[in-house]
């Protein structure tokens, strides 16, 4: 992909970023209810810590990627806020902060490479496709708690979500290797690793796997934990009306 394809491609994705946004708002804009005036203000404020939260995570070094092996195997938290937005917000805030984690981290396959495996994100369909559609699945998945009692241990069911999503991630993100670039990702170890890419192969394999066991216990323990104490924080910074609107 030369340069005036990616940018073109990237303007491509800022529109189809600010149409989602669009249609996110659009059933606001023709209200003038005081109640979904304060809903409205508190969707875009939530929208925008989120925005920088992936964001700061994506362009500060060892905060949103842990790299490991000399940056052979890179591990990701930005699955985290992912979760967490969708956890609070639904489905369609899931795919939204999916579709950003992945244009945001192709943005850094292009300008921040640190190894020659994270040029594979170069390809939108690894680093794209796969992260929209986990946010969008976790945010169906994180609907689940609402059709059990209230009683239910929410705490344990959320967490358990937040690991099947991030291993969901997982499998979407190397799936997408295999499918799209299995050649090319099968030649640049050989070529990193020459007669030994067997063996080292096996190794990384393991560490894949144990690096995705701890981003799903990681998510396992974050998510439920900030999505019960946001819960009972955020709506009283607001007035009752939006209060009760929140429980719904």
């Amino acid at each position: 992909m030369t340069g005036n394809l990616y940018t073109i491609f990237f303007l491509v994705m800022l529109g189809i970023l600010l149409v989602l946004t669009g249609l996110m708002y659009a059933d606001n804009q023709l209200s003038h209810k005081q109640e979904d005036k304060h809903r409205h203000i508190l969707n875009m404020t939530n929208d925008a810590i989120f925005i920088a939260i992936i964001i700061v995570m994506t362009f500060t070094p060892n905060i949103g990627y842990l790299s490991i092996a000399g940056g052979v195997i890179t591990f990701t938290l930005l699955h985290l806020p992912v979760l967490l937005g969708a956890s609070l917000m639904g489905w369609k805030r899931g795919a939204l902060y999916g579709f950003l984690f992945g244009l945001s981290n192709w943005i850094r396959a292009l300008t921040a490479a640190t190894s020659a495996f994270d040029m594979l994100f170069m390809n939108p369909l690894i680093s794209i496709l796969p992260r929209f559609l986990f946010g969008l699945i976790a945010g169906l998945l994180f609907e689940i708690p609402h059709h059990f009692r209230k009683n239910a241990n929410q705490k344990l069911l959320l967490g358990a979500l937040a690991a099947v999503s991030t291993v969901l991630h997982t499998i979407l993100v190397f799936g997408s290797i295999y499918v799209f670039l299995g050649g090319e990702t099968a030649w640049l170890w050989a070529w990193l690793f020459g007669g030994d890419a067997s063996a080292l192969g096996m190794t990384a394999l393991a560490l894949t796997a144990l690096g995705a066991s701890g981003e799903a216990i990681l998510a396992s323990l974050f998510t439920p934990t900030l999505n019960i104490i946001l819960k009972k924080a955020l709506p009283k910074a607001w007035p009752s009306y939006v209060k009760k609107a929140l429980k719904n």
